[in-house]
């Protein structure tokens, strides 16, 4: 199961953040494009709680979005959640709404270093916009795409393991139940932190493995720089490719952000409404019920405080020990500086279970 989700994974969302940072350099339209950037940006940034819950949410067979437009075309509700064959795509669609626009930000970073000399003599040359794309901006962000690669495959035996304990269930076990969970369930709910501990251990060594075996097979190539148009006449087929970049760009940002829409004017509408199903694109009798609730709660601001707290920490203690073994393993010279190397990451594909 852990091989097969990562498979999905490595297949569906690792190529899409690419893409989508292609599309977002590539549109005209700065405002569209800024836009369609902070949209996909936006999910990355939403816990990983309320993204499953908006998941069960709609597709509830009674109240969900998506059974609703089924029973408008006469088909029967389907119990997603409950039936194993569907549990990888909605995990897979999942991450991929959730984290594309945050990969993306690599790939944009490498698109916007690319030198513009390398477009203005392809536009000398006659190239136009796809041929570009072909040619320098895909040859150029290939070093970056590598190491991600690298990395992803590293992550095959590791899979998020929040998201999976949040969403499955008994009735899907044979499709869901990953290396992760197995472990926990091994060691905190049965007690066996032995054979939970060598699970997990396990696990960390295969994707190590991995790592060095793809990164021994993977070339590296040179970094090179970004393009600009300056002032050249823009011909009738590059004012059509900047149509549909920016028509692509809105219907992304539109698919992305209705999700995060429909909880925010189902937080605003009374619950009742939300209930039924009738919520779908506007609040339903207005209250602030839910908030005020939330609010009235203590454990909710000790909760903030305590997020804040550890979030603030972890990233000064994160920073002083990440730049200060940066800066040591920088230098060819020290001893045992690939032992060193290895080292810092190998614990980064220990599961949470261990």
């Amino acid at each position: 199961n852990t091989i097969m989700i990562s498979f999905w994974q490595i297949v569906v969302c690792f190529p899409v953040p690419i893409l989508l940072a292609v599309a977002v350099t590539e549109m005209k339209n700065k405002i569209v494009s800024k836009f369609t950037q902070m949209a996909t940006l936006l999910p990355y940034f939403v816990s990983v709680v309320v993204v499953c819950g908006m998941v069960v949410n709609f597709l509830s067979p009674s109240t969900g979005i998506i059974n609703m437009f089924l029973m408008k075309l006469g088909i029967e509700p389907i119990y997603f959640m409950v039936k194993p064959q569907y549990f990888r795509g909605i995990y897979t669609i999942m991450t991929l709404w959730q984290t594309a626009g945050f990969n993306s930000l690599v790939y944009i970073a490498a698109i916007m270093g690319i030198d513009p000399c390398l477009y203005e003599a392809a536009t000398v040359d006659g190239a136009g916009r796809w041929q570009k794309i072909k040619n320098i901006t895909i040859p150029a962000i290939l070093p970056t795409v590598v190491t991600m690669f690298v990395l992803n495959v590293g992550k095959i035996v590791k899979v998020g393991y929040e998201a999976i304990l949040l969403l499955y269930q008994p009735s899907t076990y044979s499709v869901s139940d990953i290396i992760a969970t197995y472990s926990y369930r091994l060691g905190f709910e049965n007690g066996n932190y032995g054979l939970s501990t060598a699970v997990g251990l396990f696990e960390a060594f295969i994707a190590l493995v991995l790592v060095v075996v793809s990164n021994k097979h993977c070339g590296k190539e040179d970094d090179m720089k970004k393009h600009k148009n300056h002032g050249r006449v823009i011909g009738t087929g590059e004012r059509i490719f900047d149509a549909g970049m920016t028509i692509l760009g809105i219907l992304i940002s539109i698919v992305v952000l209705y999700p995060i829409y429909y909880a925010l004017i189902a937080s605003l509408s009374k619950p009742l409404y939300v209930e039924n199903g009738t919520v779908m694109f506007s609040i339903k009798h207005f209250t602030l019920e839910s908030y005020k609730q939330a609010c009235a709660k203590p454990g909710i601001w000790i909760a903030y405080a305590n997020t804040i707290f550890y979030t603030a920490f972890g990233v000064l203690i994160n920073m002083a020990f990440s730049t200060s073994m940066a800066y040591a393993l920088s230098k060819k010279k020290l001893m045992f500086r690939k032992f060193f190397t290895l080292f810092t990451v190998f614990t980064m594909w220990f599961n949470a279970g261990i």
